[in-house]
């Protein structure tokens, strides 16, 4: 996963948004599985 947040390409708005997308649902399903 970071290695895809560090990735320093230009990133196309839809594509950007869906990986801020995908790692904020893997943070909140890492946060909610620890509890």
């Amino acid at each position: 996963m970071r290695s895809i947040a560090n990735r320093k390409k230009p990133l196309k708005n839809k594509e950007q948004h869906e990986i801020y997308f995908r790692v904020t649902v893997t943070v909140e399903w890492a946060t909610w599985t620890v509890k």
